[in-house]
């Protein structure tokens, strides 16, 4: 065996290790997929519940205001009406 077939060898033997080594470091990250689509199902669920709280928070305050812009408009065809009613007592005088 000469020399340069040793050094082509340790070469060729340095980068089968590196592949294993990638390799190996792929199947390790790709074990940890399924528990990392769990939690992240999880925490979507969760940020939907939220959403969905919010939805239903949102659209009670717009009732809210839709009651409280009907009020207003009440109120203020009552000032209306009593200014008008208290031009008349005036020019009745």
């Amino acid at each position: 065996m000469s020399v340069v077939n040793v050094k082509e060898s340790i070469e060729l033997l340095k980068k089968a290790q590196q592949i294993d080594r990638e390799l190996y470091m792929a199947l390790e990250a790709q074990k940890e997929i399924p528990e990392q689509k769990a939690r992240l199902k999880i925490e979507m669920e969760a940020e939907k519940a939220g959403l969905n709280e919010l939805e239903a928070a949102f659209k009670k305050l717009q009732l809210r205001q839709k009651e409280k812009e009907g009020e207003l408009a009440q109120k203020e065809q009552n000032i209306k009406k009593f200014e008008g009613q208290l031009a008349q007592v005036k020019t009745n005088k």
